[in-house]
Formats: structure tokens, C-alpha cells, sequence
């Protein structure tokens, strides 16, 4: 882990003070509990994939992919990084920068990826941060090819919201706030905690949270909401299932 010397280095060096906190989204989007089954790269299938869990690292998935016609010189390395929050991502994806071997990995604000992405020239290694999610996608076989197209196809599934049915039974993920705190006044600046609950918690791939009011992130291992000014807050909660079902529900306090 770089020391604090290290880091303020690599702020200077990658222009951090810039794009810290940068959200490029009309609302604010956390991703929580991320699986990557396949078919979220079309073209390529997945080869191999290992949850990794580390202490004092974010949650992460590192995976192997191949084309669909299975030419061995073409593979890609997707590793996937969940980190409590946007502010979290953004410091998490500068220590991975300074891993990174080569100084020709770049800030790239004209590429469309992510809040904020870093490149090769090439494109043949992209880092991007989305949310609270930082994705490297980096060439693994013998023949290097862009992986732009990639890295744009898994963050449009990071971001897309599922045709979903509504639900209200709490099969897909029930989001509530505890019952002391439903009539609270939010207020901007104050955390108030989430609870989400479901009767088939294992069966649900990802849970993705909408919100145009505030930002949600994770503290102590709970789920917590930060209100940008007081009023009404609303928060949108999508879940994806592992046999394809989707489910949005709707939550809205802290206003008249």
C-alpha cells in the first residue's frame, strides 16, 4: 500500500484534486454485491472467475474472458473492485494507477467511460471508476487489441436499469428505513441507514440504487443515505436475480 508520501505523488501526477468525487450521471448511482455471470461483455463469455475477499481490500471479482470463436491469442482480464462509496472508488483507483508499470496510462476525459477513465494510448489497458465501482480491463493473451468497446459494454450494464416488475412483498429486495426514522426530516449532510432485506438474498445477482436526492454508500457494513439538501428524498432500487428476473421498487421519506 503506497504511504502517504506515495499517494500525494500520484495525486499530483494524475491530476487527482480534478476528478475526485466527479459524477458524470444526473443522479447518483451505488452498485452493491456485483456478479458478472457472462453476458454482460457480448462477444466474449467468461473463462474463468474468482471472488477475491482480502481484508482492508474493497470486494472484488477478477476474471478471464475469451470470444465467442475462442482464438486463443485474444483474452481480456476484467477485475472488478466494489468499494463503500464514490469518494472510496476514486481514492482506490489512484493506488491502482500506481501499480500500474507503464507511464503511458493517461487520464482520458474524452473517453466515455466511467466518471473518470484512465488509457494507454492504445487503448489496450483501461482503469475507470463508475459510483463506487472501479473496473480495469487490460489484454491477458498474445495479441493486444483495444478493449474500449469492452469497457464500454460492462459499464452500459453497470448503469442500465432492468425492465423490471414492481415489487412489493419483499421477494426481490426489500428497501425500508428503520420505523424510528420514517417521519425524520432529512437533512443534507446527515446519514441516515437503509435496511434492504429479502427472502431470496442468494438468489439476487446485484442491487443497484438510484437516487436524484442524495448518495447512498456503505458504512460499517450497513447501507446509508446522505441527503444533498433537505425535502423530500426518493431513492430507486433495482435488483437482478439469477434467473434473469429483475425487480424496482421505490423509496421515498423525509418530506411532507
Amino acid at each position: 500500500m503506497a504511504d502517504r508520501e506515495q499517494l500525494e505523488q500520484l495525486k499530483r501526477l494524475h491530476d487527482y484534486q480534478r476528478w475526485r468525487g466527479r459524477n458524470r450521471l444526473p443522479e447518483n448511482l451505488f452498485v452493491w454485491r456485483l456478479l458478472l455471470e457472462g453476458g454482460e461483455l457480448p462477444g466474449w463469455r467468461i473463462h474463468r472467475a474468482q471472488p477475491i475477499a482480502v481484508a482492508r481490500m474493497p470486494r472484488s471479482t477478477h476474471s478471464i474472458w475469451q470470444p465467442h470463436d475462442a482464438r486463443p491469442e485474444l483474452l481480456l482480464r476484467v477485475d472488478v473492485y466494489e468499494c463503500d462509496s464514490r469518494d472510496d472508488a476514486h481514492q482506490f483507483l489512484l493506488r491502482m494507477l500506481g501499480e500500474i508499470e507503464t507511464p503511458l496510462v493517461q487520464l482520458q476525459d474524452l473517453l466515455e467511460v466511467g466518471d473518470v477513465a484512465f488509457a494507454d494510448p492504445r487503448e489496450t489497458v483501461i482503469l475507470f471508476a463508475r459510483a463506487n465501482l472501479v473496473v480495469r480491463i487490460a489484454n491477458a493473451g498474445r495479441k493486444l487489441v483495444s478493449v474500449r468497446s469492452a469497457a464500454e459494454q460492462l459499464d452500459g450494464y453497470i448503469l442500465a436499469k432492468p425492465e423490471a416488475v414492481e415489487a412489493t412483498d419483499g421477494t426481490a429486495g426489500l428497501i425500508r428505513m428503520p420505523s424510528r426514522r420514517r417521519r425524520t426530516t432529512a437533512k443534507a449532510g446527515t446519514e441516515i441507514p437503509l435496511e434492504v432485506s429479502s427472502e431470496r438474498a442468494d438468489q439476487v445477482l446485484v442491487w443497484k440504487f438510484f437516487s436524484p436526492t442524495g448518495e447512498l454508500r456503505r458504512r460499517g457494513g450497513r447501507l446509508v443515505y446522505e441527503a444533498a439538501s433537505p425535502g423530500k428524498q426518493e431513492v430507486s432500487m433495482y435488483t437482478l436475480q439469477t434467473e434473469g428476473n429483475a425487480a424496482h421498487e421505490q423509496l421515498t421519506f423525509g418530506g411532507e
